[in-house]
């Protein structure tokens, strides 16, 4: 008997593995590898006032609270997983009141004689991992955990940046509001200038009406600068919860010279950078999360063996059941045969195949991206680069003529009138090279987000490391 139950178990085992669909794995995308740069400081910069602002919004951001609640979730998943594991040791118990007949046990209402049957006990179950069912699902566990923390990963390098562009757009912003105000003041006094020459018969109608034209449209700017101010102060408050809001008035409160940020910018760079950022790894945790599923579905078609036993007290008169004469056990083992179900066990197969090569192509695309967008940012990065090397000398020549006019004008060789109108044009090529030294932040900081640089954002760590 013993041979004859071995052989029907080593036919179901050969006849599993003959039935189990053959699975083509699509491959993973290679990069070839450019010049290597390490992840050392790339941008020279460093405030304390800002790496205050990031950490409250680290610490505060209702996203990244939820992120944090999501890695506590998949941690107690592996753990959930892990439990199937092993042996397992439950407490039994129960009592039931039955009619005996002639036949064997009948419902209360029939006749026969009354019995109380009662049991207290020790039950277990031990599965045995024969083909790792249960150890795969717990790396699929495990992986899928990893795929949620390099999520958080992500998403908290662009909170950094969202929120460290925000703090530089903000003191952007006081400087053109200082600006525009500056050219409200040199704009009027052309304009009163103006109509001091008017009077005369210098100039015309139509030149004042300009004027009162460009004095509405910087009024308009400054409104508009004004919103814009109130509106990215409360953006970064929003990005903290809302929790802090006086600590951070207190920050903005104090201004900072934008032109201080630089950086380093490579010749070229290393793929890996690509590979390692936390959203390419994602994908990669998803397809390794995935192949132990694919594990897990394969050990479906093999026969699953268990141990089963169960000790306590067992009796037909409930008074007697915790007497020692009712204590009883029994051990054995089973076997299951996934016999009449096949075609869902190969479907289901087939389907784990389909869901791999589907993140494979996933990983793949996003790579292909993200080396397209980091080559287009590093070659943006480079052009705003050198582009503001061209309007910083400008600005330092427009700086030096304005200084130059300024002499003039106290040993009377111009007037006031040119002197206003000169100061006018110096204004707009200083709020132009602000406006140059902001656009090189931002690029500046696209790039460290596409170069996924966790660790280090214009200087500050943030208590990141």
């Amino acid at each position: 008997m013993k041979k004859v139950i071995g052989g029907i178990i080593s036919s179901f085992f050969i006849f599993g593995c003959s039935l189990i669909p053959k699975v083509e794995r699509n491959e993973i995308i290679q990069l070839k590898e450019n010049q290597n740069i390490t992840m050392e400081r790339l941008f020279d910069y460093n405030n304390q006032d800002l790496n205050s602002l990031i950490a409250i919004i680290l610490d505060s951001n209702r996203d990244l609270s939820i992120a944090k609640l999501n890695i506590e979730k998949s941690l107690s998943g592996v753990t959930l997983v892990n439990s199937q594991k092993g042996l397992s040791i439950d407490a039994v118990g129960g009592a039931q009141r039955q009619k005996l007949a002639e036949n064997g046990t009948v419902p209360p209402p029939m006749n026969g004689k009354i019995i109380e049957v009662g049991k207290v006990g020790l039950q277990a179950q031990y599965d045995i991992d024969l083909f790792n069912r249960i150890g795969a699902l717990t790396k699929e566990a495990e992986y899928k955990g990893e795929a949620v923390k390099l999520s958080y990963e992500w998403l908290k390098l662009n909170l950094i940046t969202q929120g460290t562009k925000l703090y530089f757009y903000y003191n952007y912003l006081l400087d053109e509001k200082e600006i525009l105000l500056e050219e409200k003041e040199q704009l009027t006094n052309i304009y009163n200038y103006e109509k001091e020459r008017y009077k005369i018969g210098k100039s015309t109608e139509e030149i004042l009406l300009q004027f009162e034209n460009n004095l509405a449209t910087l009024d308009a700017n400054i409104k508009n600068n004004n919103l814009n101010l109130k509106n990215v102060e409360d953006s970064i408050k929003n990005l903290a919860g809302n929790k802090f809001d006086k600590e951070i008035e207190n920050i903005l409160a104090k201004k900072i010279n934008i032109d201080d940020f630089t950086m380093r910018v490579p010749e070229k760079l290393n793929s890996d950078l690509v590979i390692n950022r936390p959203d390419i790894q994602y994908y990669m945790m998803l397809i390794k999360a995935q192949e132990q599923h694919l594990k897990s579905a394969k050990a479906g078609f093999y026969p699953h063996f268990s141990i089963t036993g169960e000790y306590g007290f067992e009796a037909m008169d409930l008074d007697k059941v915790l007497q020692k004469s009712s204590l009883a056990g029994f051990i054995g083992g089973s076997v299951y045969l996934p016999i009449f179900h096949m075609n869902a066990l190969r479907a289901n197969y087939k389907i784990a195949g389909i869901d791999l090569n589907i993140i494979i192509e996933e990983y793949n695309k996003a790579v292909l991206e993200g080396f397209k967008q980091l080559n287009n940012e590093l070659l943006a990065t480079k052009t705003v680069t050198e582009n503001l090397e061209i309007y910083d000398k400008n600005y330092r020549n427009d700086s030096k003529i304005f200084e130059n006019n300024k002499k003039k004008l106290e040993i009377g060789i111009i007037s006031k009138y040119d002197y206003a109108n000169q100061n006018l044009r110096y204004l707009n090529s200083k709020l132009l090279n602000k406006q140059e030294h902001f656009k090189y932040i931002a690029q500046l900081l696209e790039f460290n987000l596409n170069i996924g640089n966790t660790e280090y954002v214009q200087g500050g760590n943030y208590g990141t490391k």
